[in-house]
C-alpha cells in the first residue's frame, strides 16, 4: 500500500495521466469535427459542366462541352474560382442550417427545379420551322398585339373660336415646331390646356380613341 500510494504521489504519473486525458479529449471532439474530404472542393469537368448549365439556366451537355473546350485558360479560372466560392458558400449556409425552415430557400429551390423540367421539357420537344409556322398561324389571337403609337400633340380648342380658325392656328403652330426642331418634351410649352394628355407613349387604339374619338 505504501508503494502504490508512493506512486499516486509521482509527478510523472500525473503528467501521464494527464495527457491521457488531453488525448481521449481531442478524439472525442476530433469525431464531430468535420473530415478532411468536407472541407475539400473538388473541381473537375464534370462539375464544372453542370455548374455551366446550372448558371445558365440550359441544359445542353454539348454545346456546354464545346464552349468549355473553347474557353480561354483565363476565363476557365474565372470559373473554377466562381465554382469553389459558391461551394464553399453554400455549404457554410448548410453548416449553419439557414436552409431549414427558410422561406427564401424553399422557394428558390423550387424555382431551380421549375428550371430544370422546363429546360429537360424543351430538350425533349423538336419542331420544324414549317411547324412552328403553321402552329403561329392556327393561334394567331395568341400571339397578336395591338398596334401601338407615340406622338406628341399641340392643342387648340373649338370652343373659343370657329373650326376653320383652330385650324389655321394649328397649321401655323406645326410649321413654327417643326423649322424650331422642338422636341418631343416641349410640346406642353405651346397651344392650349387639354384634358388629357399632351404626350402618348406606346398608346393602342382603344385608349386614343376614348381621349380623341374613333376617328383619330
Amino acid at each position: 500500500m505504501i508503494v502504490i500510494r508512493s506512486l499516486f504521489k509521482e509527478p510523472l504519473l500525473h503528467f501521464l495521466a494527464m495527457g491521457v486525458s488531453l488525448f481521449l479529449l481531442y478524439t472525442a471532439l476530433q469525431g464531430d469535427s468535420p473530415s478532411l474530404d468536407s472541407q475539400r472542393v473538388i473541381v473537375d469537368r464534370e462539375r464544372l459542366l453542370g455548374y455551366l448549365q446550372t448558371r445558365a439556366k440550359a441544359f445542353d451537355a454539348n454545346r456546354f462541352q464545346q464552349q468549355l473546350d473553347a474557353m480561354p485558360l483565363a476565363q476557365r479560372q474565372r470559373l473554377i474560382d466562381d465554382y469553389v466560392r459558391e461551394e464553399v458558400l453554400y455549404r457554410e449556409a448548410t453548416a449553419l442550417q439557414l436552409d431549414k425552415n427558410d422561406t427564401v430557400a424553399r422557394q428558390r429551390l423550387i424555382q431551380q427545379m421549375r428550371y430544370l423540367t422546363q429546360s429537360f421539357i424543351s430538350a425533349g420537344l423538336t419542331f420544324t420551322e414549317a411547324e412552328l409556322h403553321a402552329y403561329q398561324a392556327d393561334h394567331a389571337d395568341r400571339y397578336t398585339e395591338p398596334a401601338k403609337v407615340t406622338f406628341t400633340h399641340v392643342f387648340f380648342s373649338t370652343e373659343t373660336r370657329p373650326l376653320s380658325e383652330a385650324q389655321a392656328l394649328a397649321q401655323q403652330q406645326l410649321s413654327e415646331l417643326n423649322q424650331q426642331r422642338i422636341p418631343f418634351h416641349q410640346a406642353m410649352a405651346h397651344g392650349e390646356r387639354f384634358l388629357y394628355h399632351r404626350n402618348y407613349v406606346n398608346k393602342d387604339a382603344e385608349f386614343i380613341a376614348s381621349h380623341f374619338g374613333d376617328a383619330l
